[in-house]
This record gives C-alpha cells, sequence and structure tokens, in this order.
C-alpha cells in the first residue's frame, strides 16, 4: 500500500503532466499506477494539496496545483528567486510575451487564463514563454498594466 506521502506527491506529478477534469480520471490514472485510491481519498488529497478547479478558455474545467507546489522541486535558495512569477513582458504590435522561469510557463498560462479577464483572448504556453494575445479594442498600455501583476 502506497503512503499518503507517496500518493499525493504521485498526484501532484500527474496534475503537472495532463489535464484532468474530474476526480474519476484522477483515481484512474492512480490506479493504473498501482495505487489503490477511492474518489473520497482524491477529494481529500486534492484539498490537502490546495489544488484548485479553472476554467480553460475551451470552456471546460480542469484542476491545477497552486504555484507554490510547481515550485516545490526547486532547492530553497531557488525558491526564493521564484517568488515573481514572470521575468519580462515585452510586445511585438499587439501581442505581448512573457519570460518565465524554466518550465513554469503553462502554469503561469493557466492563472492568467484562469483570471478571464475581457482584455485577454487567450494565451500559448511553451516552457517558458507565453504568447499573450489581446482582444480587439485593447491597447498593448492597458494589457501591460493589467500583467504587471504576474511580474
Amino acid at each position: 500500500m502506497m503512503s499518503k506521502a507517496n500518493r499525493q506527491s504521485l498526484l501532484a506529478t500527474l496534475l503537472r503532466a495532463g489535464l484532468y477534469s474530474d476526480q474519476q480520471s484522477l483515481c484512474d490514472a492512480l490506479r493504473s499506477r498501482g495505487c489503490k485510491v477511492t474518489q473520497a481519498t482524491i477529494s481529500r488529497d486534492l484539498e490537502d494539496l490546495g489544488v484548485r478547479k479553472v476554467r480553460k478558455p475551451n470552456g471546460k474545467d480542469c484542476y491545477v496545483l497552486p504555484m507554490k507546489l510547481e515550485d516545490e522541486t526547486l532547492t530553497e535558495g531557488q525558491t526564493q528567486q521564484t517568488s515573481r512569477k514572470a521575468l519580462s513582458l515585452e510586445f511585438s504590435g499587439r501581442f505581448g510575451v512573457l519570460k518565465t522561469r524554466p518550465a513554469l510557463a503553462q502554469a503561469l498560462a493557466m492563472e492568467i487564463d484562469a483570471q478571464e479577464s475581457e482584455m485577454i483572448l487567450g494565451t500559448i504556453a511553451g516552457y517558458d514563454t507565453i504568447l499573450i494575445i489581446p482582444r480587439d479594442g485593447y491597447d498593448k498600455e492597458a494589457l501591460a498594466h493589467y500583467l504587471q501583476a504576474f511580474l
């Protein structure tokens, strides 16, 4: 039988690697990796980990880890350096480009999308870069002001 800490670690790894929209799919994924769990156990683990459900631009919900857990694989000194989520913001025409620390772009893009700002049509995330696509009618100054919260 897998310990609670190991189970939650595996759950966090699964959430980092894929999009899960319901607890049953998480149960199935854990069971396929040899972890015997119930939906009630998953529910408690999600709460313990601080996982929340966010709505993606396509209208579907998915579970996401808090940014703090995304950074836990770093050393203590590195974690202190990641207090800023994005490192820089530049524009090319109307499009914004946010640079992040390695491997944090997708988590930050999900956080930006979850805010459902009327200024942002959507984001496209790579490994350490996020393309911000503004809606028509919003200029880059307004978008830059809004995105300062993520810098």
